[in-house]
């Protein structure tokens, strides 16, 4: 699968198209129409071999260059202009909801809505939507990403958490009047976590909270969404007035309450996560096919 076949999908077959699909037909395995929650249980014991992250894929890689390009502090290495393995990452994990519900032990009900909600979601988690480049550095003959690994220990890969620690990082930068190579050198005194300290200088390359959010089509993942949609000339003009929150998964998320503690939260989370991949599927599916024209 290339960019250009992935384009000549129709937009709902691209909004829906799941990644896993190339990772099972490279390796001859059956994927399943019909029963999403077996092909990410399959994906999940595949993994530890060459072209196993569907988020860092060719054809991943290649959409990442197509929509990006060099305009933003992907590499540490300034002559670095093509996008690496490391650059990759999938903003929203499915084992770590999956595993916060059933434990070690899942009896699949058709009829139950949360069962339904965790079948979308299964194969929404390698759909275009939930996937989105990040800082890498180099390491010997190799990349690493500071951002994506680490990331999981703060926020258990909930992507509302990691919007909430950029947009602070982005705010305090705003409010000071420094350049970005002036402010990084005074991050440390702030709390901010780890991850988003050893990925300042790709976080801080958007320059504003807006340009992060609408550079990376991620409109969707706002408390008003509506926001960007109704008052872009308005916020286009003043980024620094653009103060909308990242929408919280569930209540008290944003608290301490890291892993979701009830089938709400998780309904939670599902129905709105689900609703906005989809959506900044579609917002990608339109950046790539004007690209293209």
């Amino acid at each position: 699968m290339t960019l250009d076949e992935l384009i000549l999908l129709d937009k709902e077959e691209f909004i829906n198209y799941d990644f896993k699909k190339i990772i099972f037909d490279a390796r001859n395995i059956s994927y399943s129409e019909d029963d999403a929650i077996l092909n990410i249980l399959l994906f999940k014991g595949n993994i530890y071999t060459a072209n196993s992250d569907c988020d860092r894929l060719p054809v991943t890689l290649e959409f990442y260059k197509k929509l990006w390009g060099n305009d933003f502090y992907f590499w540490d290495d300034v002559k670095q202009n093509n996008f690496v393995e490391a650059n990759g990452e999938t903003m929203n994990s499915f084992v770590t909801p999956y595993k916060s519900l059933y434990k070690e032990n899942h009896n699949p009900n058709p009829s139950s809505s949360i069962d339904k909600l965790f079948e979308e979601y299964a194969k929404l988690t390698h759909t275009i939507g939930n996937f989105i480049p990040v800082y890498a550095e180099k390491t010997g003959n190799g990349w690493a990403s500071p951002f994506n690994g680490p990331r999981y220990r703060s926020t258990f890969d909930y992507w509302d958490l990691t919007l909430k620690d950029i947009k602070k990082i982005l705010k305090d930068f705003e409010c000071s009047n420094k350049s970005v190579d002036e402010f990084i050198k005074t991050v440390s005194n702030y709390n901010y976590k780890k991850y988003i300290i050893d990925s300042s200088k790709w976080i801080l390359s958007f320059e504003n909270w807006f340009n992060f959010i609408t550079k990376n089509l991620l409109q969707n993942f706002l408390e008003d969404p509506k926001v960007y949609y109704d008052k872009f000339d308005d916020f286009y003009h003043n980024p620094k007035e653009f103060d909308c929150n990242p929408k919280e998964f569930w209540e008290g998320h944003f608290d301490g309450k890291v892993s979701a503690q009830s089938k709400n939260d998780l309904k939670d989370f599902l129905t709105f996560v689900n609703n906005a991949i989809k959506k900044r599927s579609k917002l990608i599916y339109e950046a790539l096919t004007k690209n293209l024209t």
